[in-house]
């Protein structure tokens, strides 16, 4: 009795898990990415920006040091000109507090922003960012901060892709040892059944009597 050989079959379902692992789930990640990075409102400053915000959480306002805007490239310098104060007060004119935080920078497409500061609102409403102390005319941009959910996701999403590459290879691997070690054994199985018959067939010497 031989071991029956795993069906080729394995083969396209390696290629599918490639194909869903490898190639579709950097595929997502990225136009995820690239969804978060364009979801941002942008203000010319300095004045007064009224933004209504749904989701309570954290989020960044980020300095946009290089555009493309009213058909031409514009770039700025990452440092705010001195004397800048950037304000944020809700519906009732509360100041909320920020944090600066100028450890993040991002490029898409043409334009390159950096981080300037972040805060946290605990309740949806009507708020204000006010910039002042500048004469300077510039773009800034507020968008929610990535969350620990998503950042988990992306994290989720890499290790996906990297079983993508890994789990296909390892089932070929498998399917094929398994083949010929199938393969063998038939052969051997062949052999021995053919020497059996040879022995069966050969005649059988009588010794003769004295």
């Amino acid at each position: 009795m031989t071991t029956q050989p795993p069906s080729r079959w394995w083969h396209l379902v390696s290629v599918m898990l490639f194909l869903s692992g490898a190639v579709a789930t950097p595929i997502l990640m990225v136009f995820l990415l690239i969804g978060k990075l364009s979801s941002g409102e942008e203000f010319v400053i300095p004045g007064t920006h009224s933004i209504k915000i749904e989701k309570t959480g954290a989020y960044c306002i980020w300095n946009i040091v290089s555009e493309f805007r009213d058909g031409t490239q514009r770039d700025y310098s990452e440092k705010l000109p001195n004397g800048t104060r950037i304000r944020i007060t809700d519906s009732a004119g509360k100041e909320i507090p920020t944090k600066a935080d100028l450890n993040c920078t991002e490029t898409s497409g043409n334009s390159s922003r950096k981080s300037i500061c972040s805060f946290t609102v605990s309740e949806a409403g009507l708020y204000s960012i006010i910039v002042d102390g500048t004469s300077e005319a510039r773009s800034f941009m507020v968008r929610r901060a990535m969350s620990s959910r998503a950042v988990l996701l992306f994290v989720l999403g890499s290790v996906v892709s990297v079983l993508g590459w890994i789990i296909p290879i390892l089932i070929s691997i498998l399917v094929e040892i398994k083949r010929h070690r199938a393969k063998k054994e038939s052969a051997q199985y062949l052999n021995r059944a053919v020497d059996s018959v040879g022995s069966m067939s050969q005649p059988s010497t009588l010794n003769p009597e004295p």
